[in-house]
């Protein structure tokens, strides 16, 4: 498989998925992937470590579609998110 950019940092930073979880809710085993505790109330995530994590996933998720294992989409309750995964799954017929 060839190497890609699957999202941009800029793109990233414009949906604003650098901002993470309220100070309050937030999980100490996360603290590695934080460049910044605290701002605003709110971690902000190191999108470098992000983006290589995606394409692991991503590598990961292409070789087992390869080998012919299905794939189960699991979505939190927020019912726009929901919507863009089962989405996701119709198109990629999952």
């Amino acid at each position: 498989m060839e190497e890609k950019e699957l999202v941009s940092l800029e793109k990233m930073v414009e949906f604003d998925l650098h901002l993470g979880a309220n100070t309050r809710l937030w999980n100490p085993k996360m603290s590695p992937y934080l460049i910044k505790e605290g701002y605003k109330r709110r971690h902000v995530i190191n999108l470098e470590k992000t983006s290589e994590h995606l394409k692991n996933v991503y590598s990961y998720l292409f070789d087992l579609s390869r080998s012919g294992l299905e794939i189960m989409f699991v979505c939190s309750k927020n019912k726009v998110i929901s919507e863009i995964v089962k989405e996701s799954a119709r198109r990629v017929n999952a």
